[in-house]
């Protein structure tokens, strides 16, 4: 029977050793409770410094709060999907908690690229144009920007809502996700939200960052520290929205297609590995980040003394450092488990212990 989650047959025979389960009920768990600890404490560490330190509020401080509060809002999320995969893929929490966490997950999502779009504007006009720098400061321009900023995240995922749905099955019940849902419906609109919530405001940020370089690059002071460090801070920012949001988008297509296709993975088991290792990567990843940027931004606010010391670049690059190392190393432990398995005149892209175990039938999606 197939499998409505994986996409898969659930042929598996009992002397199979299933990774796949041992990932999902110890392995995910475990990294979905330490993003929880982390993210929570990294962000509202971050509230409290914009709420009780930061005066006076700008349009970007309004900005910065909700970014805080959709991750917030993401946190919250994590327990039930640690609570699912600790219950083996068994969703005991009702239809209405299913949906609120998948719809919870893509909104921090598009919630988060359309606030990040919202700096990057506001910054642009600042720089490029600044006889408007002080109106575009107001708060109301800020105001107004979360209002549309939450309304469009809204509207981008609401025409799914309905999809994410239980699906009682093997004496279970299974929370679909977006991808796992009905693919004839997702394929097409994974496709309309790539293009209007990701690539289009990756447009406008890379062109209002690469104005906002062309004019820090121009005039008397072009070697100043203050314009150094923002140059780098621009080429930071970039890089963390295309390595954050790039190999989600890329990946949730590659899924939705092998459904579409039949369930058949055609790209090779360099890309198979390559698609599943950046996907946890991914994840993972943009949390450390993230962390990092928060607690960067606790000591330059609430530790103003450390505040110069802790912007050299050196304590950047230490970071950055670290933040790749610990991410690589949280996924490294299965990335030989990321393999393709022929089976019934298809190719799977699954984690296995070995290929020795070609009877086990349990597909690990995205």
């Amino acid at each position: 029977m197939s499998n409505p989650y994986y996409g898969s047959s659930n042929s598996s025979s009992d002397s199979c050793t299933n990774v796949d389960d041992l990932v999902k009920r110890y392995y995910l768990p475990a990294m979905y409770g330490a993003i929880f600890i982390v993210g929570v404490v990294g962000n509202i560490t971050a509230l409290l410094v914009y709420v009780v330190k930061v005066r006076p509020w700008r349009s970007s401080t309004i900005i910065m709060v909700n970014l805080v509060i959709t991750d917030l809002l993401f946190m919250i999320s994590m327990p039930f999907l640690t609570y699912y995969y600790v219950s083996d893929d068994s969703w005991t929490l009702g239809v209405i908690m299913c949906r609120f966490t998948r719809f919870i997950f893509h909104f921090n999502l598009y919630g988060s690229i359309l606030f990040l779009t919202c700096l990057a504007i506001f910054r642009y006009v600042a720089v490029v144009h600044p006889s408007h720098g002080r109106i575009i400061k107001q708060k109301r321009w800020g105001t107004l920007a979360c209002v549309l900023g939450w309304t469009v995240a809204v509207a981008e995922i609401s025409p799914v809502f309905n999809h994410f749905d239980t699906v009682p099955q093997n004496n279970k019940t299974y929370c679909l996700d977006l991808a796992s849902s009905n693919p004839q419906i997702m394929w097409p609109y994974s496709w309309v939200l790539t293009v209007l919530g990701y690539l289009v405001p990756l447009i406008v940020v890379c062109i209002c960052y690469w104005r906002i370089m062309k004019v820090l690059k121009k005039g008397p002071h072009t070697g100043s520290s203050k314009r150094v460090r923002a140059r780098r801070l621009i080429v930071l920012i970039l890089t963390c929205f295309i390595v954050c949001f790039f190999p989600f988008h890329v990946l949730r297509a590659l899924r939705i297609y092998t459904s579409v296709s039949d369930d058949s993975w055609t790209l090779g088991v360099i890309m198979c590995r390559f698609t599943r290792f950046i996907f946890h990567f991914n994840l993972y990843g943009s949390i450390l980040f993230l962390t990092c940027l928060a607690i960067f931004r606790y000591v330059a606010v609430v530790h103003p003394s450390h505040g110069r010391i802790i912007k050299q670049k050196r304590w950047g690059t230490l970071a950055c450092v670290l933040g790749w190392t610990v991410a690589v190393a949280e996924i490294s432990p299965v990335f030989n488990h990321f393999d393709t398995v022929p089976q019934n005149n298809k190719t799977y892209c699954w984690i296995s212990r070995a290929a020795t175990h070609k009877s086990c039938g349990r597909i690990v999606g995205c």
